[in-house]
């Protein structure tokens, strides 16, 4: 009894989370509301997919808890933060990143990582800001494929200001749509494989050395 009250009691090991840009009603983020903060961040969206996107937080946007955290120009280099100093990184897997300029209606890939993302409970990530984004308030998302564990989507979103940019990104056929799996649909990832996005963009990162890639199982959509 005393064993089982001791685990029972005991802390569950932390995923990770996007921290730079910060996202919208995270505990670090100075727009969060007094008492407003997500503290559970780092855990994946519902299996149902009723959270899909942003844990449905992209609804903040344009209000103060949306408001913009970083000011980033289009056609820019820019540095993203994930990690969790106590987080468990399930030895990496695929993420993706994107952007919405339609306040989360649509969201476009501009870079896509197979394998070792994250390789470490702590890691920065470059990412080009395309030059057609969209001026204006944005939504930069951050998804993530766990390669062991559950099978699961993960997925934080900042809202950040776009300057000096194009006509956006959200009718172009040169970005694909964001890769959702894990929440609700045929779509799943494979335990142990480093998913390969059917569709993951012009600017991929595949890591060396430790990956198993392969693509997902179902209705994911076509390759391109």
């Amino acid at each position: 009894l005393l064993l089982t009250a001791a685990l029972l009691a005991a802390p569950t090991l932390a995923h990770i989370s996007m921290i730079k840009p910060l996202p919208i009603k995270h505990k670090l983020n100075p727009n969060t509301a007094s008492g407003g903060a997500d503290y559970s961040y780092s855990a994946p969206l519902l299996e149902d997919g009723s959270d899909y996107p942003c844990k449905n937080y992209h609804k903040l946007l344009s209000t103060p808890e949306g408001t913009p955290v970083e000011t980033w120009p289009a056609g820019t280099v820019q540095t993203m933060g994930i990690g969790d100093a106590t987080g468990a990184n399930h030895n990496g897997g695929s993420c993706q990143i994107a952007l919405s300029d339609d306040a989360g209606a649509t969201f476009k890939v501009i870079k896509s990582f197979i394998g070792a993302c994250p390789m470490s409970t702590r890691q920065t990530l470059e990412v080009e800001i395309p030059k057609e984004a969209k001026s204006g308030e944005t939504i930069f998302a951050w998804t993530w494929f766990n390669k062991t564990g559950q099978r699961e989507m993960y997925m934080n979103c900042a809202a950040v200001t776009i300057t000096g940019g194009g006509s956006g990104l959200t009718s172009s056929a040169e970005w694909p749509p964001l890769f959702t799996a894990n929440i609700g649909g045929t779509c799943t990832t494979t335990e142990r494989i480093d998913t390969v996005f059917p569709n993951p963009g012009k600017n991929v990162v595949t890591a060396q050395g430790n990956v198993n890639p392969g693509p997902p199982v179902g209705e994911c959509g076509a390759a391109g």
